[in-house]
């Protein structure tokens, strides 16, 4: 029984290799069987009397009305199921089921360390032993030529993030260590991780770490100078002053470095505007949800109904979607409504009345230092979203302000501290056997469940990854995925074999008989997730390639219909209307095919691909001036062809061929032979027109390319090239 404490803080310290994990996925699966593993051991010492029950503190209330309001958000979810569990595709880190981890660790931190502050000084140093091997890998990313680099993290955002924490434990090692060669060694981090976060390029946090020295100087001041303003006012003049110059100094110096170049165009590029317009989706989305929002994880419906696809949209139907806000405070407006952000600022409100408090006590360090981390992590995070890696940190802060607050009444915080004691006099005494009981019943079915989640998920990436090449792998890895329960995995399984099979990454020759069952797996979907788009556009997307292999009509009646309802949940989106003109094409209809790619073009006139399609829907239409129009405002908009346009591109050089403009068509040849060079239909209608337009040497060089390509054309190369010469 005496080791059992001891392996519980080993657990919490053990908590931290959740940073060193780099599948997100695997990453979140360890925390959650940790905590889990940590909970019951931390129940079992409660019971036994071998350990405090954890008090009452305001944090610690106002984090339990936070994981209220989101269990109601939960419960009236457009998709509950997700919402609790959380989304495969962003590896479960925002669902309820999370959220409840987060708030049993909390619990068993300020239980376990119960404001012995040398505890919270150990988890924080391993901590910086971390961030400086973290900012070790990522400078060994800029090594490699990495842009911007994320060291184990997988998105520089979260580097930024954790790296900015580190300073902040850094700074506060420093103050309170008291060894010299220790405290100049935590100072000495400091410039690495900062180092770290300029490579990381990230601009969210690098502005929220801005803003907390600002508030935080300003406010410092302020209180100062109330106690001695001629002091005060010696110490921030020069200090100003001084902060002026050096900016003066450095802004030249860095002028051409890439992050400042990405500050210059903060609100002009591609991701400044594409997270406004989706900031617009959002306040939208809250407008119609208020209360209780959508639920967790749904962004991406809301996206679907109310973004205007063409502020999202580049060429090459490069389509932006976004599945978070890009703004915490929006994302838990959408998600769980404007209860939800009043209890998530409830904690906020709760963590600087702590805060304050602490500053009063004349605990300084503790509430400048930590302010200082709070606002650059609230600040950072106006411009992304928490995850596990971020959000953890701040539980960690949470959890050690709570101790600290043990020295401040809160009268009817403290009276439910008072009444916890008595339940604990009382009723665990009375009711030790069932407590355990139902303790382990739940402990032990939280582990079974992320065993099977670990499970699956090795399923599920093997099909993410499209790490097979055979599709009857890909076929065994997701009747895996399907037979396992909680069939988290489910939904994004069946969209990524969608997404392999679309984009033609296999070869097999019964492709067609094989993708029945996916075809009937996503009319499930459509019908369960009646709001969400994925089922329907994969859908429509394999039913037309069914059409393709076995030229079943059905097939494209069925991808019309899949169509049609994905358009009524989603009517901006430009690729719904395309599909549809590729349906009625292949069904004759060309004229209708017309009206719906001019729908398509309708909605962003600068984007180029609608254009180019209409190109070969006027031709086939008979509407030749009108294929010419449209073919010169998709070369105005600087198209950019794929090699599966090659035979579009050779239907319109015939085109231009039967008009007798050779100088066109050559150009258009000339682009299939960039994009395909063993292309022989363009290179034999290339050698041609260079035969009729004179240039007999280019013929040639044409003919005997087609040799090499192909050993059964040459006879008929022979025979052109005897044309040539005149024999």
């Amino acid at each position: 029984m005496d080791f059992l404490p001891k392996l519980l803080k080993f657990l919490i310290f053990a908590s931290l290799l959740v940073f060193l994990i780099p599948a997100h996925l695997y990453r979140v699966v360890y925390f959650d069987v940790l905590v889990e593993v940590m909970f019951l051991v931390y129940v079992w010492l409660l019971i036994n009397g071998k350990i405090k029950l954890p008090k009452i503190s305001l944090i610690g209330a106002s984090f339990l009305v936070f994981i209220v309001v989101s269990a109601l958000a939960t419960i009236f979810s457009v998709e509950p199921a997700k919402s609790f569990w959380g989304a495969a595709d962003r590896s479960l880190t925002g669902g309820l089921f999370m959220y409840l981890h987060y708030f049993l660790l909390l619990i068993v931190l300020i239980g376990v360390f119960d404001r012995k502050k040398e505890d919270y000084l150990k988890l924080f140093k391993i901590t910086i032993l971390i961030g400086v091997l973290m900012s070790a890998w990522g400078f060994y990313q800029t090594y490699t030529g990495l842009p911007r680099i994320n060291s184990l993290m997988g998105n520089p955002t979260y580097l930024s993030n954790f790296l900015i924490f580190s300073i902040f434990l850094s700074a506060y090692l420093f103050f309170v260590s008291g060894k010299a060669r220790i405290r100049f060694f935590y100072l000495g981090t400091i410039p690495v991780f900062l180092a770290g976060i300029y490579l990381a390029l990230s601009r969210g946090p690098i502005l929220g770490l801005l803003a907390s020295i600002v508030l935080v100087t300003v406010a410092s001041g302020l209180i100062f100078f109330k106690k001695n303003h001629k002091k005060t006012l010696k110490i921030i003049v020069p200090s100003v002053i001084l902060i002026l110059a050096m900016v003066y100094l450095l802004i030249p110096m860095i002028d051409d470095s890439v992050l400042l170049g990405r500050f210059k165009t903060s609100l002009t590029d591609a991701s400044a505007t594409t997270r406004m317009a989706n900031w617009d989706t959002a306040f939208k989305a809250i407008a119609d949800k208020p209360i209780l929002g959508w639920g967790q994880e749904n962004f991406d419906i809301v996206f679907y109904k109310y973004a205007d696809s063409s502020k999202f949209l580049s060429d090459n139907l490069n389509l932006t979607w976004f599945d978070r806000a890009h703004n915490n405070i929006l994302d838990i407006g959408v998600t769980e409504g404007v209860l939800g952000i009043g209890a998530y600022l409830l904690i906020w409100f709760a963590v600087f009345v702590v805060l304050f408090h602490l500053f009063e006590l004349g605990h300084k360090k503790e509430a400048i230092i930590f302010s200082m981390f709070l606002i650059a992590y609230f600040v950072g995070n106006l411009l992304f979203f928490d995850s596990l890696v971020t959000f953890l940190p701040f539980i960690f802060v949470l959890a050690f302000l709570s101790d600290f607050s043990g020295e401040i009444k809160f009268g009817m915080i403290e009276k439910a501290g008072e009444r916890m004691k008595a339940f604990k006099k009382y009723s665990l005494k009375d009711n030790i056997q069932a407590l355990w009981v139902l303790v382990v019943i739940i402990g032990i079915a939280g582990v079974v469940v992320n065993v099977q989640i670990a499970r699956a998920s090795y399923y599920y990436y093997n099909i993410k990854f499209e790490k097979y090449q055979d599709f009857n792998s890909y076929i065994e890895s997701y009747e895996k995925v399907l037979s396992i329960r909680p069939s988290v995995f489910r939904e994004d399984a069946t969209y990524s074999i969608s997404r392999i099979v679309v984009n033609s990454k296999i070869n097999d020759s019964e492709l067609s008989s094989k993708i029945k069952p996916i075809i009937q797996e996503l009319k499930d979907l459509s019908t369960e997730h009646p709001l969400d788009i994925k089922p329907y556009y994969y859908g429509a997307k394999i039913n037309l390639l069914d059409f393709e292999l076995s030229a079943d009509d059905d097939a494209l009646i069925r991808a019309q219909d899949l169509l049609e309802q994905a358009i009524k949940i989603s009517p901006t989106r430009q690729v719904f209307y395309m599909d549809l003109a590729r349906v009625k094409m292949n069904q004759g209809d060309f004229e209708r095919a017309v009206i719906e790619m001019e729908k398509a073009r309708d909605l962003n006139q600068d984007y180029s691909r609608p254009y180019f399609y209409l190109t070969v829907l006027y031709l086939l239409n008979n509407q030749g001036p009108s294929a010419e129009e449209a073919f010169a405002k998709a070369g105005e908009r600087e198209i950019t062809y794929d090699k599966v346009d090659s035979n579009n591109l050779l239907y319109i050089a015939d085109y231009f061929i039967s008009k007798g403009e050779n100088d066109q068509a050559m150009i258009i040849l000339e682009e299939i032979l960039r994009l395909d060079e063993q292309n022989v239909s363009a290179r034999k209608k290339a050698a041609v027109l260079y035969a009729e337009m004179g240039d007999k040497e280019k013929a040639r060089k044409y003919a005997m390319i087609i040799w090499n390509i192909d050993v059964s054309l040459r006879p008929e190369a022979e025979d052109f090239i005897r044309y040539l010469d005149g024999k």
